[in-house]
C-alpha cells in the first residue's frame, strides 16, 4: 500500500516540477515555438483525460504523461483522478486475464512479447509523427 501512494507522490512532484521547469519559456522562445506550444496545451486541455487514461493502460512509462501534463499546465487533481483510473484499469484487466487464463495467457505474453513490445514502439512513433504533423 505504501508504494501505491509513494508512486502518486513521485507523479504529482513531477507534474509540478514539469509546470515550473517549462514556464520559463526560454528554450521555447529560442526555437520560435510559442504558437505551437499553446496550441498543444489547448489540445491537451480537451482531450487531457483521454490521453492520461489511454496512457495509463499501456507498459510505456508513465512519466511521460507526468511530465507532459505538468508541462501542458493539466489541473493536478484531474490528473490523479485520470490516472487512477488509467492504472487501476489496466492492472484490473491484468488480474482478470492471469486469474481466469492463468499459464496459458503467461506463455503466450513470454512467447510474443518481442511482437507486443514492437507494436507498442510502433504505435509511440505513430504518435509522434502525428503530433508533429498538427502542430
Amino acid at each position: 500500500m505504501h508504494g501505491c501512494f509513494g508512486g502518486r507522490r513521485r507523479a504529482r512532484l513531477r507534474h509540478r516540477c514539469a509546470a515550473v521547469r517549462f514556464s520559463r519559456q526560454s528554450l521555447i522562445n529560442l526555437y520560435g515555438l510559442g504558437s505551437k506550444v499553446e496550441t498543444f496545451r489547448e489540445s491537451y486541455a480537451r482531450w487531457g483525460a483521454l490521453i492520461i487514461i489511454g496512457k495509463g493502460l499501456t507498459p510505456i512509462p508513465y512519466k511521460l504523461v507526468t511530465i507532459t501534463s505538468g508541462f501542458a499546465g493539466y489541473n493536478i487533481w484531474l490528473f490523479i483522478l485520470c490516472s487512477m483510473i488509467g492504472r487501476g484499469m489496466r492492472f484490473f484487466i491484468g488480474a482478470i486475464l492471469f486469474n481466469r487464463y492463468g499459464d496459458v495467457i503467461r506463455a503466450e505474453l513470454e512467447r510474443r512479447l518481442g511482437i507486443w513490445v514492437s507494436l507498442g514502439a510502433a504505435l509511440l512513433l505513430f504518435g509522434f509523427v502525428v503530433a508533429y504533423r498538427l502542430l
